[in-house]
């Protein structure tokens, strides 16, 4: 739920709370008032609540008494009352009951209603007079009204609620602010080599850029709106086709300016052997056929038919002029090219389990491929002439499969097998052998040839550079730079900022965004997760089962209690120490030295943060949502469960930071819908003191997924990045959002402010690094 105003329509039911309070200061008879003011709700199927003053009850202490009757048959749930510094909790107060009176202190008081369920919804609204907001700046489910006492004395002191839909969000419009610096193009996503072997394009989430195959100089970049996919050359190297948002944009190669938008094509797609056609395959089983020099849709040759389990269906066009489309499992559908006629008789099917199909067809001749896109080592040689497969390759290389590509001679087949291998396979697809081995490699977002054979473009090494190697012997002919990942771990340094992807460590100036220098800290199989506050040096190194501390020259392994520990870890400020969100290891040794002790919490915490002055640690449960724990980082034992009321909503915990001062920890997340599936975007404060819940915030981030939070060095703001793309600037003064911060196309995966606090600096798995002035905000200088 967001703020809502006063002109919020007021239901036909209305719901009355009538809250007395009276200031007893000298003794008074021990008879009942009479002054209780009922307010009579139109629809007597709502509740009626009456406070009462305190007869009969004296005190010199400057306090007054307050008890709530339910005269209604429907139970109100988690009562409060709020005042400036504390809290009073009813609880349930079942339909036709009262309850026992308690102090509450004198002053100008805040009064809240807290998840008041009615007919199975929450809905309050304050009387006139009233001159709060509703709901209080930064609460969720927390109706507000401020009175002052003297102005209530005379009439009994008498506060109702009155109730209004709360179901619609208010709309919340913020500035976007756009980087000042983004330092790399963005991580490949596909790749392709023209077939006249003159160019190389390569798409990222910001667009595509095409170079020279022979030199790898740019020639342009045509930026798009949405995050560019699979890229394909015509025939005639003179279009390129890109997947984008569900459409399939045709680029002029000699320009990069857009020819023309097919609308709905989805993300397969094939061209004619001549290059005046282009087939799509979209939703679970459509296939058109598009005139792709002006978008128009020519014939559709398969209609939408969508049904559960189905992942969509891909497509060739085959150098024999057919057509043919897979959906889930092995079935191969054809259609003749120049008619569109069905091939009712053609039954060759492709590899058996195999989960999402993808056909691929050789340039020249009868064979095409059918392979698995989950990954999955099936891949399957059918010959269409002789409407049968021919081969099923091997199995037992093992690795995902990411990026098979024909040679021009239509013969040969490359395979890549993902990261965990690090290996490129030559098949002869008329054999079944494996005819070359190229090792080495990372990855690759894409695989193409050279027009003679000779030479693969496409095999990522370590640093993230796209390679052109030898087909004879898997060297590397020339690099690319530019399109490595810029990093997944970020911190200012007294040069700059130093980011790592894992495998290297780059210093930047974060003015000009030049790269300093860079250092090679990880291999293939143990990379670089993080370092300390202080800066690089020391390190968590990590593999697939070990997890190390330590320099590139000396590292120890982490003491292990027999657990599986989870992906996240935290750093002592002075990087002495090292947690996860259950244990604590002394990082120059490597030596366990406590565990989280809390039996009372049936669940493994998975995310974790260290106060500053490294004395406490605060761990929460993503999986389960329950509520985080302090804990003592030397003893292990629980100091207490931070308080959480967020109503009906579930909170999904996905990062913890304190404060500089040590004074506050925020949550970020979501507030999660169950019934709907909906998610709500929250920043939720406790006093990391006494463990209260101080506010809930989520204005402005309806639909979002909190995933990353850094306070200011100052403390007087907050940057939080969402599982989408945006990252959102808060005012932790005032408890409002100040600004989106533009720029990413993906989840940020740590945010680093400046330290003078002016500036913020991104990471994000687009594969770049962004950088935003915040002076306008912050007023900071460095």
């Amino acid at each position: 739920m967001k703020n809502i105003t006063k002109k919020a329509l007021i239901f036909s039911a209305i719901l009355s709370f009538a809250i007395l309070l009276s200031t007893c200061q000298l003794p008074v008879a021990t008879t009942e008032a009479t002054s209780t003011v009922q307010v009579t709700p139109s629809d007597t199927s709502v509740p009626t609540l009456t406070a009462t003053p305190a007869g009969g009850l004296a005190t010199t202490s400057p306090m007054q008494k307050l008890r709530i009757i339910n005269q209604s048959d429907i139970a109100l749930h988690n009562m409060v009352v709020r005042f400036p510094d504390e809290r009073i909790e009813f609880g349930d107060i079942p339909g036709g009951t009262t309850t026992d009176y308690r102090d509450v202190p004198q002053g100008v008081y805040r009064y809240a209603a807290y998840d008041v369920e009615v007919n199975g919804q929450s809905y309050q609204q304050p009387v006139v007079d009233w001159v709060g907001e509703t709901p209080m700046p930064g609460e969720n489910f927390t109706y507000i009204i401020e009175v002052d006492p003297a102005r209530w004395q005379t009439e009994g002191q008498v506060i109702q609620l009155v109730q209004v839909s709360t179901d619609q969000p208010e709309e919340v419009a913020l500035p976007v602010l756009n980087p000042t610096l983004r330092i790399g193009k963005g991580s490949p996503t596909s790749l392709a080599v023209s077939p006249d072997g003159q160019w190389l394009a390569v798409s990222t989430q910001f667009g595509v850029y095409l170079y020279h195959a022979s030199t790898f100089a740019e020639f342009w970049f045509t930026p798009l709106p949405e995050k560019a996919g699979h890229v394909i050359f015509d025939p005639k190297s003179e279009h390129l086709g890109v997947v984008s948002d569900a459409a399939i944009i045709i680029l002029d190669v000699g320009s990069g300016k857009m020819l023309a938008r097919l609308e709905g094509a989805g993300d397969s797609f094939a061209w004619s052997p001549d290059g005046q056609r282009l087939v799509s395959g979209s939703g679970c089983e459509q296939v058109t056929v598009w005139d792709p020099n002006n978008g128009a849709s020519l014939k559709e040759l398969s209609s939408d038919k969508c049904s559960e389990g189905y992942s969509g269906i891909k497509v060739a066009w085959a150098a024999d002029g057919r057509i043919y489309g897979v959906s889930m499992g092995t079935k191969i559908l054809a259609w003749e090219g120049d008619t569109y006629v069905p091939v009712e008789d053609f039954s060759a099917e492709g590899a058996k389990d195999t989960w999402i199909s993808v056909l691929l067809a050789a340039p020249v001749g009868n064979l095409l491929v059918q392979y698995d896109n989950m990954g999955l080592p099936n891949i399957a040689i059918v010959d269409t002439k002789q409407d049968r497969q021919i081969h099923l390759l091997d199995q037992q290389i093992g690795g995902p499969i990411t990026a098979p590509a024909w040679a021009p001679d239509g013969q040969h087949l490359a395979v890549e097998y993902g990261m965990d291998t690090g290996l490129i396979l030559i098949w002869n697809a008329q054999t079944g052998q494996v005819e070359q081995k190229i090792e080495g490699y990372y990855t690759a977002p894409g695989l193409g040839w050279s027009p003679d054979g000779k030479t693969l473009f496409g095999p990522q090494t370590l640093d993230g550079q796209i390679n052109a190697v030898a087909v004879s012997n898997g060297k590397v002919l020339r690099s690319l730079g530019g399109h490595s990942s810029v990093g997944t771990f970020l911190t200012w340094t007294h040069e700059g900022l130093a980011s790592t992807n894992g495998a290297a460590i780059t210093w930047w100036n974060p003015v000009s965004g030049e790269s300093l220098r860079q250092e090679m800290v990880g291999t293939y199989h143990e990379w670089v997760s993080s370092w300390p506050p202080t800066g690089p040096g020391t390190y968590l190194f990590t593999g697939d089962q070990t997890h190390q501390v330590g320099s590139v020259s000396s590292k120890r392994p982490l003491a292990s209690d027999n657990n599986s520990y989870p992906f996240h870890t935290a750093w002592s400020w002075d990087g002495s120490h090292l947690a996860d969100p259950t244990h604590v290891w002394d990082a120059g040794t490597g030596k366990l030295l406590s565990q989280l002790q809390d039996p009372a919490q049936q669940h493994t915490p998975d995310q974790v943060a260290w106060s500053p002055d490294g004395k406490r640690l605060a761990s929460a449960d993503s999986l389960n949502m329950q509520p985080p724990v302090i804990w003592d980082a030397q003893t292990g034992k629980v100091l207490f469960t931070l308080q959480v009321e967020t109503g009906e909503l579930k909170p999904l915990w996905l990062g913890l930071a304190w404060s500089p001062d040590g004074k506050k920890l925020a949550a970020v997340g979501a507030l999660m819908h169950l019934d709907s599936g909906a998610d709500e975007g929250m920043i939720l404060i406790w006093n990391a003191e006494t463990g209260k819940q101080e506010q809930l915030l989520t204005t402005g981030m309806n639909d979002y997924r909190l995933w990353t939070v850094a306070w200011s060095p100052d403390g007087r703001f907050m940057a939080v990045g969402s599982t989408g793309s945006d990252i959102f600037l808060w005012d932790m003064t005032s408890s409002q959002p100040l600004a989106k911060l533009g720029g990413h196309t993906d989840i940020s995966d740590q945010l680093a402010w400046s330290p003078a606090g002016n500036r913020l600096a991104s990471v994000a798995r687009d594969g770049t690094l962004q950088i935003w002035d915040l002076s306008a905000f912050t007023s900071g200088t460095e």
